[in-house]
């Protein structure tokens, strides 16, 4: 079974209930929304990937800096000069800020100018979001 909370916390604790209810026995969780208590109750049931939901529950990770970091570099030894980051919303902590952090270390190690473009994890109901 997919499931898709699209960022909304009723529609995460909706699936979390379906683990409750013994309707599927085991959850991956690849993204989640911040400070949702429930996944405390199903610390042997939920496997997370890159992201702490409680100190329990296993995570399986990445190194992500080290990721940003070849990937960055990658692209430098290709000749690409005028790389831009696309990133999510600072103010959240995820790993993926260390893949972000790598990229301004590379471009700043190679004398490059580094630019970000942040994408917020929440759309609005617009047709075209920039």
């Amino acid at each position: 079974m997919y499931c898709n909370s699209l960022n909304d916390v009723d529609n995460e604790k909706k699936y979390l209930r379906l683990l409750q209810e013994k309707r599927v026995d085991g959850v991956i969780v690849g993204s989640h929304n911040i400070n949702i208590s429930e996944y405390q109750y199903f610390e042997n049931k939920i496997v997370s990937i890159e992201r702490e939901l409680t100190a329990h529950i296993p995570i399986i990770q990445s190194d992500n800096y080290l990721g940003g970091k070849l990937a960055t570099q990658e692209l430098i030894d290709k000749g690409c000069q005028k790389i831009v980051c696309i990133r999510g919303d600072q103010q959240v902590t995820t790993p993926a800020n260390d893949r972000a952090a790598a990229y301004k270390d590379v471009m700043k190690e190679n004398n490059l100018v580094y630019s970000f473009k942040e994408v917020p994890f929440q759309f609005t109901d617009q047709k075209n979001v920039n």
